[in-house]
């Protein structure tokens, strides 16, 4: 089955909960209005067991009738019913509707015992001399009603859900000789072209160093009484993967930060949620990134948490140009097979100075749009298009010279997946993106770049969650375009394998042996291939 679309967030994804202490009420109940001192009450079977009743009242064999045939009527442990207490008669009131309530049982069932006019008429003349202690009560409980709604109303959130997840991985890996590293340009879809500036550095491919790399998050889910939630998420990143070394080829999704293994927690994440109608939910924050909601796939994905490592993977890389960072996204469901998703996110949202450079609608911003469609429950389909801005790079790569004022990508991408079986899963990413470029210096012709990724998984292979998954895969590499009348296109084209095998243990915790395989990496023909093992681990709580 195709896995459903999560929220959240949003929300799909939350383990533990912890509530909000709401401040304790008064207690209004009967027994507590009647006081402590007679708060015990208990079934009668005679009336003759309740020592205050006179014989001579008027009222004794009206108790004796209730008591007897209706079983109705309940007095202290003392054997007392106190029927002269002012505050008893809330309790006798209640009495009265029990006792109501098996006279009309017993209508209903239509016994030969039968309610007697005369008790009838008793019950009615109690139930009249009671008639305002009955309706206090009823008045009690709709105090009480609206008091709990105004709580609701004025409490932030009745639910906070705490979830969490620690990433552990063990890399290391290498190449047979000499690689060429693109050095501080991060020029992997322009490889070694000419018309890019070169190629940089050379280094030892054998010299990368294993490492620890992780990954830690905090997500706090504020859930509100109507279905809208505050998602806020803590994340720190520690250590770099050895494949960093390598320009970028065969980096990790969740590597990143300092080289000295410490990594400050930030927040990465900050969205407010909610829901108009039953079709439509918007998420609008200082901290929205596109990829919590479009471009998802059920086998490869989730930024390295769950399955492939690869940040070649995770998504499609030339239909994202902006991070986490100020914007707003919607969703309608037109039907439960097709879903319509709109994001847009400006990288300097936040920045107030800089004409044109800046704010909401200038600098790096982003528009993606994505028509989800489902054939069947076992097959998905996303169509995607994306129009973006980028300030001073070109697919994402900053060229020698610096002189570009900005760029302007045009983005097509499909998204597909297929449950064959239960056990069998393909699935694949396909895209193409055309950039026209602005320079103070250069003269660009439009440039096209494209990318893909195929794979297969095989779910609950040998034990249920666990899952063995191949991928083969092209990163953003550029096709056609001139600098300067120089080609841009590079001399190689880097593909790149990954094979993985996920174990879930116990408590959610997985273990998962991970293998990458890169042909002709950084898109450069003579670099030779590199390998990277990693073992990773995932904690989530």
């Amino acid at each position: 089955m195709v896995k459903p679309w999560p929220l959240a967030a949003a929300m799909a994804y939350l383990s533990s909960t912890a509530v909000l202490p709401v401040a304790a009420l008064p207690d209004t109940s009967v027994s507590n209005l009647l006081g402590n001192d007679h708060a015990s009450i208990s079934q009668v079977s005679s009336v003759s067991e309740l020592t205050d009743v006179n014989p001579n009242s008027w009222a004794f064999q009206a108790l004796k009738s209730l008591v007897e045939r209706y079983g109705c009527v309940e007095g202290y442990p003392s054997k007392k019913y106190l029927g002269n207490r002012p505050l008893s008669r809330y309790e006798l009131a209640a009495g009265l509707n029990a006792c109501l309530d098996k006279v009309g049982e017993q209508i209903a069932a239509s016994t030969n015992s039968l309610a007697r006019k005369e008790d009838l008429a008793t019950v009615q003349r109690m139930q009249e001399e009671f008639r305002a202690e009955l309706a206090t009560l009823r008045g009690q409980t709709d105090v009480l009603e609206a008091r709990t709604r105004e709580l609701e109303q004025r409490n932030f959130s009745p639910i906070v859900k705490l979830t969490g997840t620690a990433l552990f991985a063990a890399t290391g890996g290498g190449s047979g000789g000499t690689i060429t590293n693109p050095n501080e340009f991060s020029v992997g879809a322009f490889g070694d072209a000419v018309g890019a500036g070169g190629a940089g550095d050379e280094v030892d491919g054998k010299a990368a160093n294993a490492t620890v790399v992780s990954r830690t998050r905090l997500s706090l889910t504020s859930v509100f009484p109507d279905g809208d939630f505050l998602f806020i998420r803590l994340a720190a990143t520690s250590g770099t993967a050895s494949s960093d070394v390598f320009g970028g080829a065969g980096g990790l999704a969740y590597s990143g930060g300092p080289t000295n293994g410490l990594g400050s927690p930030e927040i990465d994440r900050l969205v407010y949620s909610g829901k108009i109608g039953d079709n439509f939910r918007y998420f609008i924050g200082p901290a929205v990134e596109a990829i919590d909601y479009v471009d998802k796939n059920s086998f490869s994905g989730e930024e390295g948490s769950r399955d492939f490592s690869s940040s070649v993977f995770t998504n499609n890389p030339l239909l994202f140009t902006v991070g986490a960072a100020p914007g707003a996204s919607f969703t309608y469901d037109f039907a439960d097979n097709l879903t319509f998703r709109v994001v847009y996110s400006a990288a300097e949202g936040g920045q107030s100075f800089g004409f044109g450079s800046g704010g909401l609608t200038g600098g790096g911003t982003q528009l993606f749009t994505e028509l989800e469609i489902h054939p069947s429950e076992s097959t998905a389909i996303r169509l995607q298009y994306s129009s973006a801005t980028e300030q001073n790079t070109v697919f994402g790569a900053r060229l020698p010279g610096e002189t570009i004022i900005n760029s302007h990508r045009d983005a097509f991408g499909v998204n597909a997946e297929w449950f064959i079986t239960p056990a069998l899963g393909i699935f694949g990413r396909y895209g193409t993106a055309s950039t026209a470029v602005a320079s103070n210096a250069d003269s660009y012709s439009p440039l096209l770049a494209n990318t893909f990724q195929v794979g297969i998984a095989l779910p609950d292979l040998f034990a249920p969650g666990n899952t063995l998954a191949l991928a083969v895969g092209q990163p953003a590499r550029v096709t056609s375009g001139t600098r300067n009348g120089l080609s841009l296109v590079p001399s190689g084209n880097e593909t790149d394998f990954e094979l993985y095998y996920k174990f879930l243990l116990d408590n959610g915790i997985t273990l998962t042996p991970d293998l990458q395989v890169i042909t002709q990496p950084n898109n450069i023909a003579n670099n030779p291939t590199l390998v990277i093992g990693t073992l990773r681990v995932v904690y989530p709580f």
